[in-house]
């Protein structure tokens, strides 16, 4: 779980996946979730996942 000690209301990760089809990326900021579609990767990549 991430703080938003700053108030800023604005985050990114930076994650490293592997080729896989992912349907349950969640990411958890206080008490609010932000869920991310299904996505599917040919290779693996490093994303930067981001919530407003």
């Amino acid at each position: 779980m991430m703080k938003d000690l700053e108030l800023k209301g604005i985050y990114s990760a930076e994650v490293e996946l592997s080729k896989a089809t992912y349907s349950d990326i969640k990411v958890k900021i206080d008490d609010k979730e932000y869920v991310y579609p299904e996505m599917t990767l040919n290779e693996g990549k490093k994303l930067n996942l981001a919530t407003i």
